[in-house]
């Protein structure tokens, strides 16, 4: 496209890009519109917002070029989107314009080059004339959208890459003067400056204040003096701290559990039949707990009967005949053995017979879940039947990790806060410490600390806590000592 310096309508050749030219330095009739676009320029480095500057390049732009409306386009970030537009409040608002610009904005987003577009041109440009077809038919969609005769086209660039376009609109009855288009072009660097500044401003906050005045070295050195004398006091208040005994507590989960806790046996092999009792519910010494089948004693003691009838006639039989016949006295003698034995099985079978009901060996309370589903189940003489606790004589255990078991001993003070009222503890001295570790799963090997806990209502056995043992006191530089002891060894273990 060719461009001259004197001002006229532009007869363009649609689509073709807008090379920057060189504009003469001479002539009074130039003065005027030169000069309106220096003031732009410094309007523009002037502005104190990022608002103020779009208002700028939106509006007082017509100082310089005559259009219809303009738009503002920014490209930051990765982002390109519709920043500003003159005689468009509501551009922001989801319009169709505004829509259209958008779309527009991504197409434009890599042009460096000014654009001059025309909608009544429907061929686009080749790709050696330094614009995309691509772009050309973006430019006239948004032409046949918006109404406009022309689209001028003109990046903001930095470095090289566009940071922004503005985009200049012109309606079949606005002439589009090529000089106007020419001193605008010459002042887009200052532009691109100042909308380049007001990003980085408007967008990096840190950046304002990196760019506050940096302090004197007076300054810096009181603050180095402030600096110092906090320091000092910090480090007498840790020396003062590591000379004084601070109290030492040891601790870790803790646990309701029961003092007096049995359970009810099986007293013979059999199948249970019967379950009388669930869980929770009270029992006294001798409460009937389950009962097991006594179908198979009930063929046995039959069994056991018939065979001693048995013996019993051939007893009678043998001593008629021993009348005759002496020799059968031995036999008789025989007989009469083997009817004492199913005699004392008989015994033992209707001892067991006595033996199927399960009873409670003590008070309390159920503690098995689900002795209903036990039915039919056959155990054996010896095998536990059913958890019974005394929900009268509690305990709290507290399971202290192995690393500081070292230091809890039976009669110090415990306190153990419970999940249910984590602000009441329960005031308590140790009474027992486990000789063996058990193993957990969180905490690893934990030895069992427990104290008897006087009657109190609301505890229930399983209730969950945190325990805290009273071990006495111990200067900071001893805890941290063992801390960081025990540390150390399981970091070596490791490696």
């Amino acid at each position: 496209m060719n461009i001259h310096t004197e001002a006229r309508t532009i007869r363009p050749k649609v689509g073709a890009a807008i090379r920057y030219p060189e504009v003469a330095r001479s002539g009074a009739s130039e003065d005027r519109p030169r000069n309106a676009a220096v003031a732009l320029a410094r309007r523009a480095i002037g502005c104190a917002s990022l608002e103020e500057l779009q208002f700028v390049l939106t509006n007082d732009t017509r100082s310089v070029v005559f259009f219809d409306r303009c738009s503002l386009i920014i490209h930051f970030r990765g982002r390109s989107w519709l920043s500003a537009a003159s005689n468009e409040p509501a551009a922001h608002q989801g319009s169709r314009f505004a829509q259209k610009a958008e779309e527009l904005a991504q197409t434009l987003a890599e042009q460096t080059r000014p654009l001059l577009v025309s909608k009544d041109r429907q061929k686009a440009i080749p790709s050696d004339a330094g614009v995309s077809a691509h772009s050309l038919a973006a430019c006239r969609s948004f032409l046949q959208e918006t109404g406009g005769d022309r689209l001028l086209v003109v990046p903001f660039l930095v470095n090289g890459i566009p940071l922004g376009h503005v985009v200049m609109e012109f309606f079949p009855h606005t002439e589009c003067v090529e000089q106007q288009i020419h001193n605008f072009l010459e002042i887009t660097p200052f532009l691109s400056a100042a909308l380049l500044e007001k990003l980085i401003m408007e967008k990096d906050a840190h950046v304002v204040r990196d760019l506050g005045a940096l302090p004197s070295a007076k300054r810096r050195m009181r603050r180095l003096t402030k600096y110092g004398r906090l320091a000092v006091l910090i480090s007498a208040l840790l020396l003062m701290a590591s000379l004084v005994p601070a109290p030492f507590t040891v601790g870790g989960e803790a646990e309701i559990v029961s003092d007096s806790t049995q359970y009810a046996f099986c007293r013979v092999d059999g199948v249970v039949k019967e379950v009388f009792v669930r869980e929770g519910d009270a029992v006294e010494p001798e409460t009937l707990l389950a009962r097991l089948d006594s179908r198979e004693l009930d063929f046995q003691t039959s069994a056991w009967t018939n065979q001693a009838k048995i013996l019993d006639h051939e007893v009678s039989r043998l001593v008629v005949a021993a009348a005759d016949k002496p020799s059968i006295l031995a036999e008789k003698k025989i007989v009469e053995v083997k009817r004492r034995a199913a005699l004392n099985e008989l015994d033992f079978v209707n001892w067991k017979r006595r033996q199927l009901d399960i009873r409670s060996p003590i008070r309390g309370v159920v503690a098995t879940r689900d002795l209903q589903s036990l039915i039919g189940k056959r155990y054996r003489a010896g095998e536990p039947f059913a958890e019974i606790v005394n929900p009268e004589q509690l305990q709290a255990a507290v399971y202290v990790p192995d690393a500081r078991i070292s230091y809890v001993a039976a009669g110090m003070p415990m306190d153990v806060y419970l999940n249910n009222a984590p602000t009441n503890a329960l005031r308590l001295h140790v009474d027992y410490v486990a000789p063996m570790a058990e193993q957990t799963l969180h905490a690893g090997a934990v030895f069992r600390a427990t104290a008897n806990i006087p009657p109190r209502k609301g505890l229930k056995i399983g209730m969950k806590g945190v325990g805290r043992i009273r071990v006495g006191t111990l200067p900071i530089w001893k805890l941290l000592q063992n801390r960081l002891a025990a540390m150390w060894n399981e970091l070596s273990a490791r490696f």
